[in-house]
């Protein structure tokens, strides 16, 4: 019941001119992003969720690191689960090249292929000056749109 998992994705390959003046050139510079993680089971219905997201574009870069609590809901049900979990996030921030930036706490419901995950980063930098102390929420819904027993892909639940 244990699995692991890494990707990469790579973005913006053209570096395309985003500035706003027809002689200015400002660079969209090109992205790669770097995640890992698994899921590990301690007991039948309770697994530990780690995880890790690195972003690099042109001069700035952010890691996120963190780990979600999961829980099996019903008995016999492994597509129906709640995760809750506590990130970092740590990037750079002008001439400061590490920088712990803020504190994520996060949670998602799985239902079958449906997922709709909550968050809210709490800026613990410099920038909570500009933001007033004030966090952001995030929401996210996904579909999985494999698994085994559709067009013969295997898709991992994690």
């Amino acid at each position: 019941n244990n699995n692991i998992f890494v990707g990469a994705a790579f973005s913006h390959l053209n570096t395309a001119n985003i500035s706003f003046y027809e002689n200015g050139i400002e660079p969209l510079y090109s992205k790669f992003t770097v995640h890992a993680g698994g899921e590990f089971m301690l007991t039948d219905r309770v697994g530990l969720v780690p995880g890790a997201v690195l972003f690099l574009q042109g001069p700035s870069r952010q890691l996120n690191l963190g780990t979600n609590l999961k829980f099996k809901l019903g008995s016999g049900r492994t597509d129906q689960a709640f995760q809750g979990g506590f990130w970092l996030r740590f990037g750079n921030h002008f001439e400061k090249l590490n920088t712990f930036d803020a504190v994520i706490l996060a949670l998602k419901f799985d239902y079958e292929d449906f997922t709709i995950g909550f968050s809210y980063d709490i800026n613990v930098s410099q920038l909570k000056t500009a933001s007033n102390g004030n966090g952001a929420f995030e929401f996210s819904m996904l579909y999985k749109l494999c698994g085994p027993e559709k067009r013969n892909v295997y898709c991992p639940s994690f």
